[in-house]
Order: structure tokens, then sequence, then C-alpha cells
């Protein structure tokens, strides 16, 4: 079927998902397309959860660690439709088991 609506209408590949694809035509033909490319980007959370008196944090350990006796944050992707705030109690709470409540932003960082 993509075969089809490639070669003979013209449509063009935007993005692929397990279980989707899909393509796109911008009309009226001959103008250029103006729709923004798909997404290239992830964007992660860590959560900082520290005991009621604040001298503790709560860090983990990978099972299969790429570094050995690394210890990091909880955290993870955020979902597509999820805040960044949701993402993080989610993240703590799958990888601990440990229910939080978020407080505040503490970082932004970008890897490049």
């Amino acid at each position: 079927m993509a075969g089809v609506a490639v070669q003979e209408a013209g449509f063009k590949f935007h993005h692929a998902k397990e279980d989707y694809v899909m393509m796109t035509k911008w009309l009226p033909e001959g103008e250029e397309s103006k729709l923004p490319g798909f997404a290239s980007h992830y964007v992660g959370v860590g959560g900082l959860v520290l005991n009621q008196d604040r001298s503790k944090i709560l860090c983990i350990q990978e099972q299969t660690p790429i570094i050995k006796d690394l210890w990091k944050l909880p955290g993870g992707l955020v979902e597509t439709g999820e805040s960044l705030q949701e993402a993080a109690v989610r993240e703590v709470w799958e990888e601990t088991g440990v229910k939080t409540k978020f407080v505040s932003i503490l970082a932004f960082r970008e890897l490049l």
C-alpha cells in the first residue's frame, strides 16, 4: 500500500512506530511542506528524594550496571502526554516503590 501512496499519490514518509506509519502530502502541490519534522529528542527526569530531616537522599543501583558501584537518582523517560512532575513521581515509584510528592524543578540539562 505504501508503494502506491508514494509512487502514485506523492505521499512522503514522515515517521513510523511499531504499529503504524505516518505519511503526509502537502497541498497545494508544488509548495514546500511546512509540516514540522517528527520529534528528534527524548525528555528524561530524575527524582531527588530527601528524607524528612533532609539528611539523606534516595539513590539506586542498576540491576545490571554499565558502571560498577555507580549510584544514581531514580528516573527515566517522560511518556507521551505526561508532565515532568508526573514523570518524576512515576519513575521514583516504579524504580523504588517509594511514594513521593513533587515539590519543584531543581535543574535542567541538555546533552549534545
